[in-house]
């Protein structure tokens, strides 16, 4: 029986002393049973179709790998478990725990956390798709096609610091805050290749269907949701995960900063960008508001330009 399953019998059985005693522990996920689901299944791969991308006269082959539809239907239903409907206790209480992503840092690991992979099949004709300075894991591959690795964590260690900053919304739920400064929200819809699109997600390398959302689609085009918290003169400090990792925004020292310009589709591109303000009287969203640029954190136009620094080493 998983993790998850344990915990909602804990939640209808036990007294209240032993929901205080064990409160740290279950505001957790339990990284090793979610790795014991993951080993259940069966890891059996076949090829997929190759899709030929030319570089400078040379032909790249790129492999698009995928697991059996059996497979990817159960780490799919693991994934579901694990970013939507777990529940845990706080408090004494239980509430429903949103995940969203950070940036892996370069050179280091997820740790406890599970990784998610969103690779973007960018514009193929004369790409110009480029990474700047720290990107963490992320990256741009010889065909300009680009890869946002994330680690998904609880969205409640999260606050206002003294910068704006932006993590990735990876729950199909919607959050709300009761607190006088809750994020604003981005989306972003990005106009990926329209040729023979390869766009793929994985989760721990494990290729999957990716979840759909208004506010986080990665599919044949990709919707990325945001929770932003603006900075605020008596803002909190990051908090410390027990990994090294990035935020979206322009944060700290400028060897700590930097951005991913992603070539997305020349035809007919269909890029939009949204934000939602958060109103700090009612304590809800405001109606979505057609942008192009949210300052440091995200440019669009044609093309998209994504903002990224380092807040926390490994």
């Amino acid at each position: 029986m998983n993790i998850f399953k344990n915990v909602l019998k804990i939640t209808m059985v036990v007294t209240s002393l032993f929901l205080f005693s064990c409160e740290k522990e279950q505001n957790e996920p339990n990284s090793s049973s979610l790795t014991d689901e993951f080993k259940k299944v069966e890891t059996a791969y076949k090829e997929g179709d190759y899709k030929i991308e030319t570089t400078s006269g040379v032909n790249d082959s790129k492999v698009v790998t995928q697991a059996s539809n059996e497979y990817k239907e159960k780490v799919q239903q693991i994934l579901s478990k694990y970013s939507k409907q777990t529940t845990y206790l706080k408090n004494a209480s239980d509430y429903v725990v949103y995940i969203v992503g950070v940036i892996k840092n370069l050179n280091g690991t997820c740790g406890p956390y599970t990784e998610y992979a969103i690779f973007m099949d960018c514009e193929d004709s004369g790409h110009n798709s480029r990474a700047y300075n720290w990107v963490g894991a992320s990256n741009v591959d010889g065909n300009g096609n680009v890869t946002l690795r994330i680690c998904m964590v609880n969205q409640d260690y999260f606050n206002n610091t003294t910068s704006d900053y932006a993590v990735l919304k990876l729950s199909t739920s919607n959050w709300q805050s009761s607190a006088w400064n809750g994020p604003n929200r981005i989306v972003a819809k990005i106009d990926n290749e329209d040729s023979g699109n390869a766009n793929i997600t994985t989760i721990n390398g494990v290729p999957i269907e990716p979840y759909n959302d208004p506010e986080g689609n990665f599919s044949f085009d990709t919707t990325l949701g945001f929770y932003k918290y603006p900075g605020l003169a008596y803002g909190q400090a990051f908090p410390s995960l027990g990994i090294g990792y990035g935020v979206f925004g322009q944060i700290g020292p400028v060897a700590n900063r930097g951005r991913i310009h992603l070539d997305d589709e020349d035809s007919n591109n269909k890029n939009s960008l949204y934000t939602q303000l958060y109103n700090k009287s009612t304590y809800s969203l405001e109606p979505q508001t057609r942008v192009y640029s949210v300052t440091g954190i995200i440019d669009q136009g044609t093309n998209t330009e994504l903002y990224m620094s380092k807040v926390m080493e490994n």
